[in-house]
């Protein structure tokens, strides 16, 4: 299937849009426009080939290897104890790995469902951030980095919980998440930054423009943090190499544009004329643009911090549209909107992706 199948979801989400919004967005049609979507998500990440994936054929192993183990202490030095459950209780009903992939899929997806629709208003539509999932690549890292993705299920929806709820009983879910996220990725831990912008009652542009500097100084800092974290994750070492920022390395260059583009947009929200509820989500939406960015530049020193990231960079799927939405767009805005998200797709696929496994596409009974 080449980069055939990625280009065919895309068409296919953007048919859906046209059928479900050109007369306007409803909650019912929001939710869906997002569970039809995520089936087709879904079908693609569980139907994927080992091959598909840097990491896949690792889980592949791994599977086996947790299964076939008598010992849990020996596991539980390589894998997290959640992720060891959930390959234990696929184990009970199969000893084929492709069943692992299914409900790795199952997970993710319906974490990201979740946050997507309760974080769109009845007057927006899901389109956007279903689109903006596929083509800023949150839905091929979900088909590598497969722990991360399913810790990154539960810690995106802390900002659900709290959103809603910013009482004691609210804290306490928001943590449980977290909780069962570091279960999954052990550095999920990083993901305690979520809780920040609820701490802060009162967070302005001077608190943005703060964390602005915090991720200056980080970058500078760096190799004092690199040597924090190495102490405590050892097996990280690995990554404390960089050529992420070269002139020939593609991916730096994606992200140092998508950064300069989420920084502006960052910018923008400052000028836009907003009530105090609005203005509170998008500067608390700002805020992690802004610490994404802080580890992008951090991974131009090492490339673990592109992992790090990687939580952080999933809220531009509604900071995006939300921002946009308060501006006053023609249709050229839109047509331009969809023909960046195709580049961007063909892009990734055939510049990037290409080089990391997921180009060609393969079904698990092409192999």
């Amino acid at each position: 299937m080449t980069v055939t199948i990625h280009i065919l979801l895309l068409t296919y989400i953007s048919v859906l849009g046209v059928l479900f919004f050109f007369k306007g967005p409803s909650r019912l049609k929001n939710r869906w426009f997002v569970l039809l979507s995520f089936v087709a998500i879904f079908l693609i990440q569980s139907l994927r080939a080992p091959s598909v994936g840097r990491d896949t054929y690792r889980y592949y192993i791994g599977f086996t290897a947790i299964n076939n183990s008598g010992s849990w202490s020996n596991m539980i030095k390589n894998w997290e104890p959640l992720y060891l459950l959930l390959n234990r209780f696929v184990g009970l009903f199969t000893d084929n790995a492709q069943w692992l992939l299914v409900a790795d899929s199952l997970i993710i997806d319906i974490g990201i469902s979740y946050f997507i629709i309760n974080n769109t208003k009845d007057d927006e539509n899901t389109f956007w951030p279903v689109f903006f999932w596929i083509v800023f690549s949150t839905y091929f890292n979900s088909m590598n980095t497969v722990r991360q993705a399913l810790s990154l299920a539960f810690v995106v929806n802390m900002y659900t919980v709290l959103k809603k709820d910013t009482s004691v009983k609210g804290y306490i879910k928001s943590i449980i998440l977290l909780v069962i996220g570091i279960m999954f990725h052990r550095s999920t831990w990083i993901c305690v930054i979520v809780l920040v912008p609820f701490i802060i009652k009162q967070l302005d542009r001077k608190m943005i423009i703060i964390a602005g500097i915090i991720a200056v100084a980080a970058t500078l800092f760096s190799d004092q943090i690199i040597n924090l974290v190495v102490r405590l994750y050892p097996k990280y070492s690995r990554y404390l190499h960089s050529d992420w920022i070269s002139g020939t390395e593609v991916v730096g260059n994606y992200y140092i544009a998508l950064s300069v583009i989420r920084l502006a947009l960052v910018a923008l929200i400052f000028t836009l004329k907003t009530d105090n509820e609005d203005r509170a989500e998008l500067y608390r939406l700002a805020f992690y643009m802004v610490i994404s960015v802080a580890f992008y530049l951090l991974k131009t020193r090492v490339t673990l911090a592109g992992r790090t990231a990687y939580f952080f960079e999933v809220f531009q799927i509604i900071f995006i549209p939300k921002t946009l939405k308060k501006v006053k767009q023609s249709g050229y805005m839109k047509a331009a909107l969809y023909v960046f998200g195709c580049v961007a797709l063909v892009y990734l696929c055939t510049q990037y992706y290409g080089a990391r496994g997921f180009v060609p596409y393969k079904f698990f009974w092409e192999i």
